[in-house]
């Protein structure tokens, strides 16, 4: 698969098979209707032009003396005579298959784009195997050994209806052929069925060549198929990280006199800094360096400077209504540093200073159909690049406590959480927060990787990691068939390697969202404000669709040091 190609190839194939399947016979039929009739009218025109030895001949090469007017004259209805099992494998697969394709469209109101082709295609294999072969085989030999077929179908309708010992028979042929449909056409069925999904669970078991998923981006020396807005840009950490000094006077605080200045920590080693200065409240004890080089290009939301935002988006809407699974590696680095410095005012000269290096807001990946589409963009600060997106559901990796602002319920600790405002304006305020937050190590400037999953179902074994609210409760019902009540799940590190998720909410992504074909925007948002960072996505894998296997050893080579 090409670096950022998008790419559908587990689709494709199975929906070009059925429409194939379902096409075949009206192109068989066409094709050989207008070849008839073309030759027909051909043989007319002479007839009724040429004279009596020219009719002769042209009526002996229409018959076939030649291979061309052999082929012109061919006809289905003589090739359905010639081969009766093939044209009965063929009806019987394509209407099991277009009959499937009607249930779901117009009975069970499936948008095209969410068709379900894997359905369709083992009804069209089951209409090919059962109906085709076995009902053909069955009802033309046994029938013909057991009743007296070709007597009875070559009568007139009168005559038919005269004929009490054919009667009969059509009634022995019924009970004999409803018999089978119960005892036999059933079972078969739901053991055909079964039999498909073990194949599938044996065939997931054997790695493909290639990963099997909707887009890849394994680092972003290509970025076609991607939408940059605001501050958005890539990176390939050449050093030239940006350094930045700012300075706030303070009111006078007891008997000192306060000014605090903030400015971009690169590369300082934490032991260093914590020998400098009176550690203040929020101090990260524990960060790596950012990289200086070398690094495969990245995603970059955020500068490691104040008041940024940015957003990436695909630049197409995807499928997101049957079930997605998406995977992405993150870091976030070059944290701010702020200090205080404390001046004794009768002396003229610094008492002493207290620092803290922690930078802000975060970072998060966003699902909307907000009418700007793939320009989507929120605000700077506490808002995280996504505040103001309508029609849009966040799961969001928060750095920074906006406590004053956002209200008791943000977290002093690094944390991870879901907004909605449903179809309105979203914000990362407490009152969009469906579900609990979950606290987690996010910027100490490792690698991280996360993966969210969605499912058209309550998966009951991630029971032990849901969590609801009052905000939650209007999401949580049915809206149909194929539209069931689901499951939204987030993992990240260790828990992306066990399938444990961190976080799991009960949720109907059709009733929460407004998305026309069942399709949406999805991507990242990035923000700072008066304390900064990087926000880096190294590498991002997303497939739509509940049963994404693709090369799983070629994924895990994904993440870094690896």
């Amino acid at each position: 698969m090409e670096n950022g190609a998008t790419k559908y190839s587990s689709k494709e194939w199975k929906r070009l098979l059925v429409v194939a399947l379902n096409t075949g016979s009206v192109a068989a039929f066409a094709l050989s209707t207008s070849t008839t009739r073309f030759a027909n009218l051909q043989h007319a025109s002479i007839s009724s032009a040429a004279p009596p030895h020219v009719e002769r001949i042209t009526k002996f090469q229409l018959n076939g003396s030649t291979p061309d007017e052999q082929t012109a004259s061919f006809s289905y209805g003589e090739f359905a005579k010639q081969y009766p099992f093939v044209n009965n494998v063929g009806i019987a697969s394509t209407k099991t298959a277009a009959a499937d394709l009607i249930a779901q469209v117009v009975i069970a109101q499936t948008p095209i784009a969410n068709i379900d082709w894997d359905r369709t295609l083992l009804f069209c294999a089951f209409g090919a195997i059962y109906l085709g072969g076995f009902q053909y085989l069955y009802q033309v030999n046994v029938f013909k050994k057991l009743f007296d077929v070709d007597k009875f179908t070559s009568q007139p309708w009168a005559d038919k209806l005269k004929d009490e010992e054919g009667l009969k028979a059509l009634a022995a042929q019924t009970a004999l052929d409803l018999t089978v449909l119960t005892l036999i056409y059933l079972p078969a069925f739901y053991i055909f069925k079964a039999g498909a999904r073990v194949l599938c669970i044996l065939l997931c078991l054997i790695p493909p060549h290639t990963t099997e998923g909707d887009f890849i981006y394994p680092d972003f020396n290509n970025t076609v198929g991607l939408v940059f807005n605001g501050n958005a840009s890539t990176s390939i950490c050449d050093g030239n990280t940006p350094s930045i000094k700012t300075k706030l006077s303070l009111s006078n605080r007891g008997r000192y006199e306060s000014t605090q200045e903030t400015e971009t920590n690169i590369g300082q080693d934490v032991n260093e800094l914590t020998h400098e200065f009176i550690a203040q409240f929020g101090h990260r004890n524990q960060f790596e360096s950012n990289p200086e080089s070398g690094c495969p290009r990245r995603l970059r939301l955020t500068q490691s400077l104040p008041s940024q935002a940015g957003s990436v988006f695909h630049a197409t809407r995807l499928p997101v209504i049957r079930g997605f699974d998406t995977t992405f590696s993150f870091q976030i680095t070059a944290h701010s540093k702020v200090c205080t410095y404390h001046l004794e005012p009768m002396a003229s000269q610094n008492h002493h200073k207290s620092c803290a290096v922690h930078g802000g807001d975060g970072f998060s990946f966003v699902i909307h159909s907000d009418k700007n589409g793939a320009n989507a963009i929120g605000g700077d600060g506490q808002d995280l690049g996504y505040g103001g997106i309508e029609n849009s559901v966040v799961i969001e990796f928060d750095t920074w406590a906006n406590v004053d602002t956002q209200g008791s319920n943000d977290l002093f600790h690094d944390h991870i959480s879901i907004h909605s405002g449903s179809r309105g304006v979203n914000s990362a305020n407490a009152s969009t927060m469906i579900g609990n937050w979950r606290p987690v190590e996010l910027a100490d400037g490792k690698v991280h990787r996360a993966r969210f999953q969605y499912l058209p179902y309550v998966e009951e074994k991630y029971l032990d990691s849901m969590t609801a609210n009052d905000i939650l409760l209007p999401f949580l019902k049915d809206d149909g068939e194929g539209r069931r009540l689901g499951t939204l799940a987030v993992f990240i590190d260790d828990g992306v390697k066990t399938s444990k998720p961190i976080l799991a909410i009960p949720l109907n992504l059709n009733i929460l969202l407004d998305l026309p074909q069942s399709l949406a925007y999805v991507g990242f948002t990035g923000s700072t404000g008066a304390n900064w960072e990087n926000h880096d996505i190294l590498e991002w894998h997303w497939c739509d669709s509940i049963d994404c296997r693709g090369d799983r050893d070629e994924i895990e080579r994904m993440e870094l040091g690896k």
